[in-house]
């Protein structure tokens, strides 16, 4: 009996969003919670921590903007039930999609071997979002193929998604039913990013919800569209796990 428990946790689905910033979660913040709540693992990768940003809080150095800013994120992720979020830092001043980025992503793919990954909108009208966007399709290509063993065991298969944005998408695939938990998701975030995102954002995401739940019969709603590139063998693996997902969402 315990042999049939482990082997059902080792079956665990799990989720990856890939954003830009601290704060850019809130698009997904719902769908996070519903799967956190179904007993997926919900992962996040930040690709920066936003040290340069221009702070309404108080923080002087770009150090303080950083540290504040991951602990901002970490207790978003800890309020909806993800994981701890891993926020990477480049040397480099500018964010940009290069080697160092989408390596460092395949190898967190590699090793959190997720089963339905989420970009951002890559029309988003803020550029560093379509840069997150970049390093995420780059990196899931990386981590596909047999190339770079250095970096871990290739996924065997796997969804890819992008949601909307600050631009939305304009047909959607997929529209997760977020009605039951998009109050927990406006909660955190008025929590976790107190003085950073305000009330005319929670407002936008209120009515981006709103929106996109109408569409389809639900209160509140997240949108995605489907991305997985020609090359992708779509296996009857990868079938069940957008089936879940799907499932999860309807």
């Amino acid at each position: 009996m315990k042999e049939k428990v482990t082997e059902k946790k080792q079956k665990s689905r799990t989720f990856l969003y890939i954003c830009a910033h601290p704060d850019d979660d809130i698009e997904v913040g719902g769908t996070m919670k519903k799967l956190a709540d179904s007993g997926w693992l919900v992962h996040e990768i930040v690709c920066t921590p936003g040290k340069n940003a221009i702070s309404g809080t108080g923080e002087i150095t770009s150090e303080q903007i950083k540290h504040n800013r991951i602990k901002e994120v970490s207790l978003y992720c800890e309020l909806l039930g993800a994981q701890k979020p891993i926020v990477l830092d480049s040397e480099k001043r500018i964010f940009a999609e290069n080697e160092e980025m989408v390596f460092a992503v395949t190898k967190i793919m590699r090793a959190i071997r997720p089963d339905v990954t989420v970009l951002m909108n890559k029309e988003d009208y803020h550029f560093e979002h379509t840069v997150s966007h970049l390093i995420g399709a780059r990196a899931f290509e990386f981590a596909c193929r047999k190339t770079c063993p250095e970096l871990g065991e290739p996924l065997k298969t796997g969804i890819l998604l992008q949601s909307d944005g600050l631009n939305v998408l304009p047909n959607p695939l997929i529209t997760f039913n977020t009605s039951s938990t998009h109050s927990a998701k406006i909660e955190a975030s008025k929590i976790a990013y107190d003085g950073r995102i305000d009330d005319y954002l929670n407002s936008f995401a209120e009515g981006q919800a709103m929106m996109r739940g109408s569409r389809v019969g639900f209160k509140y709603g997240e949108s995605y569209d489907f991305l997985n590139p020609t090359w992708f063998k779509f296996k009857p693996e990868a079938a069940r796990i957008l089936n879940e997902f799907v499932e999860i969402g309807s």
